[in-house]
């Protein structure tokens, strides 16, 4: 009996994926919400758990960045890697590593409904986002994940609640162009700046 207890407590097949999702709306536009998701670095200052996170890597389009979390007395640091699609979608991946066996957190950046509804034009000025953000994670570590059963929802909440206050702090703002026929965000290319 004790064998069969011990195969099941370190199959890793045997644990819960965790899913979360929830629809965020802010009265700023989706460069001020995507670029605020996108400055990994300052994730230390607001986000919950993260103690410490150095980016390695950056280009327009990914990043690389060791992210460090304490849950105290538990202190761990893996690799997530980032692609970036200015202004409409983060994807953040951290697989099979010493602390997650899947870590996948996606930031969706939309219109605010009103504001396509409020206008006339093809090509609409906004000023507000709705924001989609999933996560999914497997701890690699069977204590974690037996942990995580008891604060996962705590976390993600806690988590979309320091980036809702961090991107309504934020001073100011900045128009972005959509495109609604085409369902786009125009870029500075497309508009011809």
């Amino acid at each position: 009996m004790n064998t069969i207890i011990r195969r099941c407590f370190f199959d890793l097949g045997k644990t819960e994926l965790f899913t979360h999702k929830t629809v965020l709306h802010f009265n700023k536009s989706p460069i001020i919400a995507y670029n605020t998701v996108a400055d990994m670095n300052s994730y230390p200052t607001f986000v919950p758990w993260v103690t410490e996170c150095r980016v390695s890597q950056k280009s327009a389009n990914y990043a690389e960045a060791n992210m460090t979390i304490g849950f105290p007395p538990i202190t761990q640091t893996y690799l997530s890697k980032v692609t970036l699609a200015m202004p409409s979608k983060i994807v953040s991946v951290s697989n099979k590593n010493s602390v997650f066996e899947v870590l996948e957190s996606i930031w969706e950046f939309y219109p605010e409904k009103s504001e396509l509804a409020g206008s006339a034009d093809d090509h609409v000025k906004l000023t507000k986002c709705e924001t989609h953000y999933s996560v999914k994670f497997r701890f690699s570590n069977i204590m974690y994940q037996n942990l995580s059963t008891l604060v996962f929802q705590k976390v993600c909440h806690e988590t979309a609640s320091a980036f809702t206050k961090k991107i309504n702090a934020v001073n100011g703002n900045i128009e972005c162009l959509y495109d609604k026929k085409n369902q786009k965000f125009l870029t500075e290319a497309h508009i011809g700046i």
